[in-house]
């Protein structure tokens, strides 16, 4: 009749992605890179999330210390994770903080705070030059200064450039100035001009001491 009745179910899903509020990328040495990656998880069961990372942005970054690593546009299928990857290199010593704004196909943009520390790892010789005089033999000392890390320093690798054709050097005199928790592989001169001095074990910071 007129007042028929009519009975339908409506099934309404929503939308939505679990990930970090806030990303802390800790204390890192200036110049170095450290990559972390973000969990994302669709939690519908029935739809599709795209998360458009060739419009993502980094917002507040004065120093630029941080990348988003992922460029392409990523589709998260139902009750699925996946990962995207941000580098973060600090350039001077400093706290970064950041956001990552992410644009999805649900209109509500995905906010994550980036956070970490930049410390300055300064080797230095004990003078800005030497005397360039025939013969005359002079002892170069290598001095480490470093912040207060996150972590001790447990590996060490410097190449030092020389011309060859005015300076000699003794592969046979090289003496470890810091003596405990800490081993030097042999001097490597392999190449002309050019000495790589590596080692490694536990150097506690902040540090201002001899090395070689």
């Amino acid at each position: 009749d007129f007042w028929k009745e009519t009975r339908f179910d409506i099934n309404c899903q929503a939308m939505s992605v679990n990930y970090p509020s806030n990303i802390d990328f800790g204390t890192n040495i200036i110049c170095t890179n450290k990559l972390n990656t973000i969990k994302m998880k669709n939690e519908s069961n029935s739809v599709d999330i795209e998360l458009d990372l060739e419009n993502a942005n980094i917002i507040g970054d004065v120093n630029n210390a941080f990348t988003l690593v992922d460029k392409n546009k990523i589709i998260i299928q139902p009750s699925k994770e996946v990962e995207i990857s941000v580098k973060y290199n600090p350039t001077k010593p400093a706290i970064d903080t950041a956001l990552l704004v992410i644009p999805n196909n649900f209109g509500i943009d995905i906010t994550i705070k980036l956070n970490g520390i930049g410390k300055k790892l300064q080797i230095l010789s004990d003078k800005t030059e030497y005397e360039d005089i025939p013969g005359k033999v002079q002892t170069i000392t290598l001095r480490l200064k470093s912040d207060a890390l996150e972590n001790p320093i447990s590996k060490l690798k410097m190449v030092l450039n020389y011309n060859d054709k005015q300076i000699m050097f003794d592969a046979n005199y090289f003496e470890d100035a810091l003596k405990t928790n800490w081993n030097w592989d042999n001097p490597d001169f392999t190449l002309k001009g050019q000495i790589i001095l590596s080692g490694s074990g536990t150097i506690q910071t902040p540090i201002n001491t001899d090395l070689l």
